[in-house]
C-alpha cells in the first residue's frame, strides 16, 4: 500500500521484540513513514504459570522497548488483558466444554490484534497498523474491496490466520514483509546495530506454555468426568478421562489396547462418549462452516481451494451458500480429520476469498 504523502502518514507497528516485527518497523521508517512501536500486555495470570509467553511476555515487552529505543522511535505498552481474557481465553475454554477444538490464534488476531489494538492506535493518531506477518493486502478496483493475499514466502505465509479481518481493518493494515522472504529479512537485519533476541517458533498456545491442556482446562473450572470409549459398532472398549481432553483425529494418549490403531472419530458431549475408529473413517469430502468472513464471495463453480489447518494441503473444492449464514465446501478428493471448531480458509489463486469456523 503506497502513499504519496508518506511523511504525513503515521504507522503503529505491533512489536514482539523479534526479527520480523523489528524489520517491519525499520522498513517503514526508511520508507519515510512516521512510526512508533506498540506491544500488547496480555497478562491475565501474571502471578501464575499461565502468564502468556513468546510474543506477549514480559521479555517481549522489554525487548521491543529496547529495540525502539535503539532505533530512536517511541514505544507504547497497551493493556489488553481484560479483552484477551474475554475474547480469547474464555472462548477457548467454552469451545472445549462443547466438544470443539478451537484455534485461539485466529480469534486473537481478529479480536485483539486488530479489533482492539487497531482502535487503540487510531485513537493515538496512527493512520495504519503494521505487523510482521507474512501476508499482503491490496485494493481491487475490479471488486471494490480490500483483498488479503498470501505472503510471497510460501514457507512463512500466515494468511490462514488472518481470514477473519474485516474490510475496515484491512484498509488500515500494512504488512511490510509480505513481498519478502524470511532469509532476506535476516540478511537485512544483520546490517543494523540492534540486538534481536532469538525467539524459537513454538507450536504451543501462548497462554499454555507447558502445553498441558488438561491442567489448564481444569484450572479454568471445566468440570470433567470419565466416560466411555466406543468402537465404530457402538461397543464399549475403554474409559476416557473426559471429552475436553480429546480432539478429532487424535491417536496418541488414548490408553486403549486394540487390535488396530484407533483414532478419535466423533465426540458426543451430551452422552460423554467418544467413538474410536480406523484412520480411513476420518476421510470426508464435505464440510459446513459458519461465522464466516469474506473479502469477496467466490463463484460457486470457481476454481477455489480450501485449507482446514495451518500448513495443511490446499485442496480443490466447490463452494455453496446454504441458509442462515452457513456455507458448504465440497472437496474433489477426501480430506482427513475435519475438526469442528477449527478454521477453514478459502483461496482463489494467491487471494484469500474468506473463511469461517467448521461446524
Amino acid at each position: 500500500m503506497k502513499n504519496l504523502n508518506k511523511m504525513k502518514q503515521t504507522v503503529a507497528v505491533a512489536m514482539s521484540g523479534g526479527a520480523d516485527s523489528s524489520y517491519a518497523l525499520i522498513k517503514l521508517k526508511e520508507e519515510g513513514y512516521d512510526v512508533f512501536g506498540v506491544t500488547l500486555k496480555l497478562f491475565c495470570y501474571a502471578d501464575t504459570k499461565y502468564s502468556p509467553k513468546s510474543c506477549c511476555s514480559l521479555e517481549a515487552i522489554k525487548d521491543a522497548k529496547a529495540i525502539c529505543s535503539d532505533l530512536g522511535v517511541s514505544h507504547l505498552v497497551i493493556d489488553a488483558s481484560e479483552a484477551f481474557q474475554k475474547d480469547v481465553i474464555d472462548y477457548f475454554v467454552n469451545a472445549y466444554r462443547t466438544g470443539l477444538t478451537p484455534n485461539p490464534c485466529v480469534i486473537c488476531n481478529s479480536a485483539i490484534k486488530w479489533n482492539f489494538l487497531l482502535k487503540k492506535v487510531l485513537s493515538y493518531g496512527a493512520d495504519f497498523l503494521a505487523t510482521g506477518h507474512y501476508a499482503r493486502v491490496c485494493y481491487s478496483e475490479e471488486k471494490k474491496r480490500f483483498l488479503l493475499k498470501c505472503g510471497l514466502d510460501g514457507d512463512k505465509d500466515q494468511s490462514y490466520y488472518l481470514w477473519a479481518l474485516a474490510q475496515e481493518e484491512l484498509s488500515k493494515t500494512m504488512f511490510p514483509l509480505g513481498e519478502m522472504k524470511k532469509e532476506e529479512v535476516k540478511e537485512k537485519l544483520a546490517g543494523y546495530n540492534i540486538k534481536i533476541s532469538e525467539k524459537p517458533e513454538s507450536q504451543e498456545i501462548c497462554f499454555i506454555p507447558d502445553n498441558d491442556y488438561r491442567g489448564f482446562l481444569q484450572d479454568m473450572g471445566v468440570k470433567i468426568s470419565e466416560g466411555n470409549f466406543l468402537n465404530s459398532s457402538g461397543e464399549i472398549i475403554g474409559k476416557h478421562k473426559g471429552f475436553p481432553f480429546y480432539t478429532i483425529g487424535q491417536r496418541r494418549g488414548l490408553g486403549v489396547s486394540y487390535k488396530e490403531r484407533l483414532y478419535v472419530t466423533s465426540i458426543d458431549t451430551l452422552k460423554n462418549e467418544i467413538t474410536l475408529g480406523a484412520k480411513e473413517e476420518l476421510y470426508s469430502k464435505e464440510l459446513v462452516f459458519s461465522r464466516a468472513n469474506f473479502m469477496y464471495i467466490p463463484e460457486e463453480q470457481a476454481g477455489i481451494k480450501g485449507r482446514i489447518r495451518y500448513r495443511g494441503r490446499l485442496q480443490n473444492c466447490q463452494f455453496k451458500e446454504l441458509d442462515k449464514g452457513r456455507y458448504k465446501l465440497n472437496f474433489l478428493e477426501p480430506v482427513w480429520a475435519v475438526c469442528s471448531g477449527q478454521s477453514v480458509v478459502i483461496y482463489e489463486g494467491d487471494q484469500v476469498a474468506g473463511g469461517g469456523i467448521i461446524e
